[in-house]
């Protein structure tokens, strides 16, 4: 649970760099950490434009260097880029090429924006991922001046994956215009994991606790509800929320549960759309439900049986005058 401020224009900075042009940005850095979750560490980077004139196409862009091995001399390992789809668990990661560390260490983005956009508003997709091996010259290997950095943010770049010393630059963005005095955000989650499936594991239970506003759940039902779950984004629509909504299931496979609490007796409505806002599937059609915890399963079909791509869906849960909405994922 650290805070620390840099900044691109200091003058220290234009001695060791000397090639670089200042960009004028000033950058706060929060990390947090759970003692119940020893596998993730979730990082909030705020960007605040301190020149005097506008950008065009902004990125903001994660540089990292993680090296897995057994030995501090030990700098060969793979890189690969995991993409389940790039809008539903954006991570890239990096593991031992000779296999004695059977870990993995990723990069989860999480969100991205600008500060005083509605609070919920979280886009968990990254725009490059750009990667590199320490023995070539660009663009397989680092880059080494601006215009270099800011082309593996423009796009994705590297043709080598090990194994070698490898590092990688995940990016977000473009911001059309970064005006002076703005702040940009990106939040991303650092994850360890014994193998994939144990980094995987990480990385959806941090996107869990991040959807929930950093709070653990506390609820004993919801905490044994499977750890390879959901983005739960929570957002009243109108009126009082519906209190614990939570979204699980595998990932990979429906069915997809939604899960919820009803304080008394109410009518419930529940319906699916697709990111351009058609309706693909009523769940729940005026069922009568008593207070306490309801579930109702999804099989990942529409309302003819057919199956759907994966991607982003929304749903909607009307229950009386309370109206929810929120985001899930599905994937194969």
């Amino acid at each position: 649970m650290f805070t620390c401020e840099y900044d691109d224009h200091q003058p220290e900075a234009l001695e060791s760099h000397p090639e670089h042009v200042p960009l004028q940005v000033d950058i706060v850095q929060q990390s947090y950490g759970w003692s119940q979750q020893r596998d993730f560490y979730i990082y909030r980077f705020e960007v605040t434009h301190a020149g005097a004139e506008a950008y065009q196409d902004a990125y903001l862009g994660l540089f990292m260097d993680p090296d897995v091995g057994s030995q501090p001399e030990d700098d060969e390992f793979d890189h690969q880029v995991f993409r389940v789809n790039r809008r539903t668990l954006p991570i890239a990661y990096a593991h031992d090429a000779v296999g004695e560390v059977p870990g993995c260490v990723g990069s989860l983005i999480l969100g991205f924006g600008r500060s005083g956009e509605t609070p919920g508003v979280r886009r968990p997709a990254w725009h490059a991922v750009s990667h590199f091996a320490s023995a070539y010259a660009f663009p397989d290997g680092d880059p080494v001046n601006d215009a270099q950095r800011y082309a593996s943010m423009e796009e994705s770049l590297g043709s080598i994956y090990g194994p070698a010393d490898m590092r990688y630059v995940v990016s977000v963005g473009p911001f059309p215009r970064f005006e002076a005095g703005e702040t940009l955000w990106f939040d991303v989650a650092f994850v360890i994991g014994h193998g994939l499936e144990g980094m995987l594991d990480a990385a959806w239970r941090a996107w869990r606790l991040y959807a929930n506003d950093l709070v653990e759940a506390r609820d004993s039902d919801l905490a044994r509800a499977p750890a390879a779950a959901e983005w739960a984004g929570r957002q009243a629509v109108g009126g009082a929320p519906v209190g614990g909504l939570r979204v699980w299931g595998h990932p990979a496979s429906p069915p997809l549960r939604i899960q919820y609490r009803l304080p008394e007796l109410r009518t419930v409505h529940l319906n699916l759309y697709d990111p351009a806002g058609r309706r693909v599937r009523r769940l729940l059609q005026g069922a009568e439900q008593p207070a306490g915890m309801h579930s109702v399963v999804w099989d990942g079909a529409d309302a003819r049986g057919r199956r759907l791509p994966p991607g982003v869906y929304l749903y909607r849960l009307r229950a009386g005058a309370d109206d929810l909405a929120g985001r899930l994922m599905l994937l194969r």
